[in-house]
C-alpha cells in the first residue's frame, strides 16, 4: 500500500509532527481536521494499521487533504515533500489514494471535531510543560535535516517574495 514506508523513518514521530506545525503555515484547525481524517482512515479500512511505517505518510496526506478542505495552503505539497523526504509527485499520489479511502468525504462531524480539538490543547499544554520544544531546540541535527530546514527556508522565501 503506497502509504507504507520500506523502513522506518528515523525522525520520531513528535519531531517530525514539530516541523510540520513549525513549517506549514497553516490554522490549528487543519492538524485538528487531519487528526479526525486520520482516526476515519484507520477505523475504515480493515487493511489500513496504523504502526511506525505508515503513520508519516498518512498525516502527510490527512494534512493535504484538510488544507484543501479548508481552501488554504499554496505551497504546502512542496514543504510537506521536503520535511518527509519524498518527492512532490508521490506525496500528490499518496494524498489521491488518501481522498479515495475516504470516497471524497472530507467533512467532519462538529462534535468529533470539538473533541479532536480538546485533545490537541491538552497535548499543546502537557508538551508546553514538559519543555518539549527547548528539547527539540538542543537536539543536533543530521546533515539530511540540515538540508531540509534551507530547502522549507528557500521555498517559504521564494513564497514571500511573489
Amino acid at each position: 500500500m503506497i502509504f507504507y514506508s520500506s523502513t522506518i523513518p528515523r525522525v520520531s514521530l513528535k519531531v517530525f509532527l514539530f516541523k510540520i506545525f513549525k513549517y506549514v503555515n497553516c490554522p490549528r484547525a487543519v492538524f485538528v481536521h487531519a487528526l479526525a481524517l486520520m482516526d476515519r482512515l484507520a477505523t475504515g479500512d480493515s487493511q489500513l494499521k496504523l504502526n511506525e511505517y505508515n503513520v508519516h505518510r498518512l498525516f502527510l496526506a490527512a494534512v493535504l487533504v484538510s488544507e484543501r478542505h479548508f481552501g488554504v495552503g499554496q505551497n504546502t505539497i512542496k514543504i510537506l515533500s521536503v520535511v518527509a523526504g519524498i518527492s512532490t509527485i508521490e506525496l500528490t499520489a499518496i494524498e489521491a489514494v488518501c481522498l479515495e479511502m475516504l470516497e471524497h468525504q472530507t467533512d467532519v462531524d462538529p462534535v468529533l471535531y470539538n473533541a479532536y480539538a480538546d485533545r490537541v490543547r491538552v497535548l499543546t499544554v502537557a508538551a508546553r510543560r514538559s519543555g518539549f520544544k527547548t528539547k527539540l531546540e538542543k537536539q543536533s541535527q543530521t546533515n539530511a535535516d540540515k538540508d531540509a530546514l534551507r530547502n522549507i527556508q528557500r521555498l517559504l522565501s521564494a513564497k514571500h517574495q511573489l
